[in-house]
């Protein structure tokens, strides 16, 4: 009965911790693949944004909603050394009526003392190249530079474009090296007075502050990801906690095993504590009351067992045991009547008739 009791306990924990892990883990992810799905995401492994016998820059299809352009494996291999440097060359251009914003992400490219190794420039429609960025990103020091450089007149544009070039050098990783990386996000905006609550390819602008004059997606407000240059809005202030950076997945993942074995500890302790104190299922109480029948069952044996040890030896305790196994074995009930009982022996005082042949 206890153990049943156990396992019931045990039963019901599980549910419950499946159910509150589950709700957490499809809230998480749900959140996680409904913001990924708002962007187009490019790498560097593609023709379209690095090829090696391109030396202009091509144009992407015009974008309607953001879009990502992420290394992927290609900095795998720079710990060897490689033939060529690695130049990448591409326009992201917006829709009629729409200006245009990249933010840099995550940067990690080398440079010696001030000049750059690797970098990442961008250019604006009839404006001269903009200045290379590299080395670790620092938002203080680079969107100074960045907000100037990169914005400029982006109010008199009515249909906007940047050209990027990244370059990484052949020179093979110093053991030392960080890992190579760069993240771009290239976000389309418009100005509130004439955009904002407007439906445009499937999107709906708002302001990202209450006092933003720019409009951008709504979709991209609080999503975990910087799409506002600092002079333009800010998308990601006044944000709810459950708002996280990249990397949801592999938090979401932690969050729930940890939440799993924290319950299973403490409901480990719980069942420690009710059997040190012999409460619950370790109560006196819970193995219920009696069973009459196997009650009276045991009585009859124990009498039955009695009787039949008084008849036969009653000055030996130890032989009722003994007597009750010999009289139960199946070989002792199958033996066949002896000899004597069958053919007795004859009188030996009769002597045997003698006869004669006279």
């Amino acid at each position: 009965m206890a153990k049943l009791h156990i396992f019931k306990c045990f039963y019901l924990f599980l549910v419950i911790v499946i159910n509150i892990t589950t709700d957490f883990c499809y809230a998480k992810l749900k959140y996680s693949l409904s913001k990924h799905e708002s962007y187009e995401t490019y790498n560097l492994t593609q023709e379209e944004i690095c090829h090696p016998l391109r030396g202009k820059a091509k144009p992407i299809p015009k974008l309607t909603r953001a879009i990502t352009i992420e290394p992927s494996y290609i900095f795998q291999s720079w710990r060897t050394p490689l033939n060529t440097d690695l130049i990448c060359k591409f326009i992201v251009k917006t829709a009629h009526r729409q200006n245009l914003m990249v933010v840099i992400q995550n940067l990690s490219f080398r440079q010696n003392g001030s000049k750059c190794v690797d970098y990442v420039k961008f250019k604006r429609k009839n404006r001269d190249d903009g200045k290379p960025f590299c080395g670790k990103i620092n938002y203080e020091r680079i969107y100074d530079d960045f907000t100037r450089n990169i914005v400029g007149e982006f109010t008199s544009n009515m249909e906007d474009e940047i050209e990027t070039t990244i370059l990484v050098s052949k020179q093979p990783l110093d053991p030392e090296d960080p890992p190579l990386n760069i993240t771009l996000v290239y976000t389309p905006f418009k100005d509130c007075f004439r955009s904002e609550g407007l439906n445009n390819n499937g999107q709906i602008y708002k302001r990202p502050t209450e006092t933003s004059e720019y409009c951008i997606p709504e979709d991209y407000i609080c999503d975990g990801i910087t799409n506002c240059l600092p002079e333009i809005c800010k998308d990601e202030s006044n944000c709810p906690e459950i708002i996280v950076s990249n990397g949801v997945g592999t938090k979401v993942t932690i969050t729930a095993v940890s939440t799993i074995l924290l319950c299973f500890i403490i409901f480990l302790m719980g069942l420690w504590i009710c059997r040190r104190n012999h409460k619950l299922c370790w109560s006196p109480d819970c193995a219920g009351p009696p069973n009459p029948d196997d009650h009276r069952f045991t009585n009859a044996n124990n009498r039955g067992s009695g009787n039949f040890t008084d008849q036969q030896s009653p000055s030996v305790p130890s032989a009722p045991m003994l007597q009750v196994a010999v009289l139960s074995s199946p070989a002792d009930k199958d033996l066949p009547p002896s000899y004597d009982s069958l053919f007795p022996a004859e009188d030996v005082g009769v002597p045997p008739p003698v006869h004669s042949n006279i």
